[in-house]
């Protein structure tokens, strides 16, 4: 769920905004701009005691020992999933404190292309070498699934099966705007690709009408499965 920082009070403009979406939606992420504002786990539990599936996208990073305690923190509240960001060992003491949590390790930002691997500390590498290092460590250590662009997908699913769940953002439709996402692709490319989820933020959100976007997206997906 993007854009809630601005308001004046992003509790209501977050609860506001799931009602108006009512039974359309069933899963939402919520991610470092609305973890920032305060109302991150009162929002989070209202709508978990509601039924609605949550998907916590703050990217866990720290030292492996206050990443585990934090993991432990968010480990029986009732979210859907968890993403943690970090080397071997960051990655490996998440998953000791995962409990029921589904812990997912992102790969690579989507926002960071092939011009951009020196600027983080890997010249020479491609975006996808990388990807599959930490797809490799991600089932070495227990993650239960990646975050991972669609141009990944198909590789990570070659790699690990169903051992993985592989959950896709940077979704975008040929001919709109990007804005600061990089390797992108779009709905059917990321399923027929291999991802099990996708995330829709900005394409619902800065919609005319955001319902009957989210709607439209999901007759999209419902076509793949059936054909």
């Amino acid at each position: 769920m993007d854009g809630l920082s601005n308001v004046s009070d992003p509790y209501r403009a977050a609860m506001d905004r799931v009602d108006a979406f009512g039974d359309t939606i069933a899963h939402y992420k919520f991610g470092l701009e609305f973890f920032m504002t305060g109302d991150y786990w009162r929002v989070v539990d209202e709508l978990v005691s509601a039924g609605k599936k949550i998907f916590a996208d703050i990217k866990v990073f720290d030292i492996p020992e206050t990443v585990e305690l934090a993991v432990g923190c968010v480990a029986d509240r009732g979210v859907e999933f968890l993403t943690v960001h970090g080397n071997d060992e960051i990655v490996r003491a998440a998953c000791e404190r995962k409990g029921n949590l589904r812990l997912l390790a992102v790969t690579l930002l989507t926002s960071i292309g092939a011009d951009d691997m020196a600027g983080i500390g890997h010249p020479g590498v491609e975006p996808a070498e990388l990807v599959m290092q930490r797809v490799d460590n991600a089932i070495a250590w227990g993650c239960d699934g990646v975050v991972a662009s669609g141009h990944e997908a198909g590789v990570i699913r070659e790699r690990a099966g169903a051992r993985l769940i592989i959950v896709t953002p940077g979704i975008r439709d040929a001919g709109t705007a990007r804005n600061d996402q990089k390797r992108v692709v779009d709905v059917e490319d990321a399923f027929r690709r291999g991802s099990d989820y996708i995330v829709v933020g900005r394409p619902i959100n800065e919609a005319m009408d955001p319902i009957a976007k989210a709607e439209e997206y999901q007759r999209r997906i419902r076509r793949i499965f059936e054909n």
